[in-house]
């Protein structure tokens, strides 16, 4: 059974779930801040089917690594700005829905809550497009996935990592119409710590959340904001830096304990295209970064070339060495270690205490604020000097 896995290797990417023949498991237990598979052995028949479609603890055989990388941006300027990085993905979706098929993503419902969804209109894609920070609930997405592939549909998946290699596992064999996409994965907080982040949010400014964005590009991708709107008008915003969430995030406080051995990077989940920031470009790709965001793309399989090359009049694509893509996206290829106020946090986490968790554990030092800061003046300096030069050129 699945209780054979131990929780710090469980990427809770909840195959079990999908494929117990007797819903007799469920997301309940809860350690480290997140809620993991527990089996009602009242219920439970014994199968095994959990056990053999965990890709954990049966992994897939890599295929193809083909490894064709790419600066890539959309060309739709108002797409590209309203995404996370380069919209890329807003293309591939686009391109996939216009052809009859569905596209399944991470999505905020009403409460903030993050749900794998499906959807098959244009009119949908902005619940889907922009990073979330979150662990998705991919509930019973999978058999979803199954049907529509049963029925001819062609579908794109998009997920983490650890997300797709549990879809390819829970099939069980190669499906023609289905194409997927990863992202380069940091790793993942939990859904439980988001929402009390939330409360503070919503305490200190005395009105409920309605909308609320990861990467708001307001003042440029290289200096992507958190970004809240509240019911009573107001507005929270913060460098990604300066937030209280993402500090916990970026420094690997209350990752999911698989994250810190991730058994998905190095491409091992098969997907057909990993996405993810063109981080660097303003060192690597300065010719054509213009702070409205760029995607590192990664085709990996012959499949991910068919569907690239089905978006290339949609977006600009300049080919690249896969170590400049590597060189900023160290996660590609390496876990990010435990930080030293992981133990902290476990301790905290029992008690729910996650006021003392963002106060103690989420603090900046002022030396990382200077030096963001500093970075930050240094980059507005270099884009004053850029504009200058290139008027110069103009009038000669």
């Amino acid at each position: 059974m699945i209780d054979k896995l131990d929780y710090k290797r469980c990427t809770i990417c909840q195959v079990c779930i999908n494929i117990c023949p007797k819903n007799c498991i469920t997301l309940d237990s809860f350690k480290d801040g997140f809620n993991y598979p527990v089996i009602d052995k009242n219920i439970c028949i014994d199968c095994k089917a959990c056990e053999k479609t965990c890709p954990v603890l049966n992994p897939l055989n890599s295929r193809e690594s083909l490894k064709q990388c790419y600066a890539g941006m959309n060309t739709n300027e108002e797409e590209r700005v309203k995404s996370s990085s380069g919209g890329v993905f807003s293309t591939l979706a686009k391109y996939i829905m216009n052809n009859n098929g569905v596209v399944c993503g991470a999505a905020f419902d009403k409460e903030f809550q993050v749900n794998h969804i499906l959807i098959e209109n244009e009119n949908e894609l902005i619940k889907l497009r922009g990073s979330k920070y979150i662990q998705s609930n991919t509930k019973d997405v999978f058999n979803k996935v199954k049907k529509q592939l049963t029925t001819g549909k062609t579908v794109l998946f998009s997920g983490c990592p650890c997300q797709v290699g549990g879809l390819k596992k829970y099939l069980g064999k190669e499906y023609e119409n289905l194409y997927t996409i990863d992202f380069i994965c940091h790793g993942i907080p939990s859904q439980n710590i988001f929402n009390k982040y939330l409360e503070i949010l919503e305490k200190k400014y005395k009105s409920k959340v309605v909308q609320f964005f990861f990467r708001d590009k307001s003042k440029g991708w290289h200096t992507s904001s958190i970004k809240a709107k509240f019911e009573n008008g107001k507005e929270y915003t913060k460098f990604i830096t300066d937030d209280m969430y993402m500090r916990g995030y970026f420094g690997n406080i209350y990752l999911k304990s698989a994250c810190y051995n991730c058994e998905f990077r190095n491409f091992k989940s098969e997907s057909d295209i990993t996405l993810g920031d063109f981080w660097g470009a303003e060192v690597e790709e300065k010719e054509i970064d213009d702070n409205k965001g760029l995607c590192a793309v990664v085709v990996n399989t012959s499949k991910g070339v068919i569907l690239k090359n089905n978006i290339n009049d949609s977006n600009i694509f300049k080919a690249v060495d896969y170590n400049k893509i590597l060189k900023y996206n160290k996660a590609l290829e390496i876990s990010f270690k435990y930080s030293t106020k992981r133990n902290d946090f476990l301790k905290l986490v029992r008690t729910e205490d996650y006021n003392n968790i963002f106060k103690k554990l989420c603090k900046e030092k002022n030396t990382h604020k200077f030096v963001r800061v500093m970075r930050y003046k240094l980059g507005k300096i270099k884009q004053f000097i850029l504009k200058i030069e290139s008027r110069r050129i103009d009038r000669i």
